[in-house]
């Protein structure tokens, strides 16, 4: 089975550091297409999937098309005072792009597993209320957020889909089902157990195991656009600091992978 070829999924794999993504044995997810060092656009989720919504991605310095936000986007919403729409792949109209692919007939589903997506709460429901539907999953089950998503392309097979999923796995404690260590968390702000080596090990195990998980979705979404990125990165003790929420290097810089499909 395949989607229809005008859809897209766009997953983000919380807190991935670039150099975490760079390491790690992912052939699924680096299979997607080409995947670059860029810069988030915020240090913590819910600021950086409200830029993501409204069509800012991560972005590079190199001037190509939908890499460098500056030179274009990949979703572009149309305003009055647009400049860039020529060079957009997709344009949308909308408060968000959410609301623009429910405008273009497109079957919304997102899938979240922060905290800052919990539609029961003030701010989840701003990241969560355009979307045709939304389950909130909580941090740890990729495997169930895959198998929501299966189901409902296979429910809207004649539709285009805008599928989005919140990874959490990679999120501090860095842990997933199975894993063979427990949840103790060795990145806390301020912590007094924080360990640079175990943070490393673990969020790096992590996207293994999501990268494993995810091949099967990857491979129906093949014949369509897809878009993995991280929201923001973690700090591991450089200049003495842990955790996101923090203006830094290693939290404002995040890998992307992108594969358009050829219009």
């Amino acid at each position: 089975m395949k989607v229809h070829q005008d859809s897209f999924l766009f997953i983000t794999l919380d807190s991935c550091r670039w150099d975490t993504f760079r390491d790690a044995n992912i052939p699924n997810i680096k299979g997607i297409g080409p995947h670059r060092k860029t810069f988030t656009q915020a240090t913590y989720t819910y600021p950086a999937h409200q830029s993501f919504f409204m069509g800012f991605l991560p972005t590079d310095k190199s001037g190509q098309r939908y890499w460098d936000s500056r030179r274009s986007r990949i979703f572009h919403l149309v305003s009055p005072t647009s400049t860039k729409e020529s060079e957009a792949y997709v344009k949308l109209k909308g408060r968000n792009i959410i609301d623009g692919f429910n405008r273009k007939g497109y079957r919304t589903l997102g899938l979240g597993a922060m905290g800052w997506f919990n539609k029961e709460l003030p701010a989840g429901k701003v990241l969560t209320d355009d979307f045709q539907r939304f389950v909130f999953t909580g941090p740890f089950d990729i495997k169930r957020q895959i198998d929501i998503a299966l189901n409902d392309a296979v429910k809207n097979a004649n539709k285009p889909l805008f599928t989005f999923i919140n990874v959490g796995e990679t999120h501090h404690p860095y842990w997933h089902k199975g894993a063979p260590w427990d949840q103790t968390n060795y990145c806390m702000p301020f912590g007094t157990i924080n360990n640079r080596a175990e943070c490393q090990k673990r969020q790096k195990g992590c996207l293994e195991y999501v990268d494993r998980q995810i091949k099967h979705l990857l491979q129906i979404f093949g014949n369509a656009s897809i878009i993995v990125c991280a929201d923001h990165g973690d700090v591991h003790g450089e200049d003495g600091l842990w955790g996101h929420s923090v203006v830094h290097p290693t939290v404002m810089t995040v890998p992307m992978v992108m594969k358009l499909r050829k219009k």
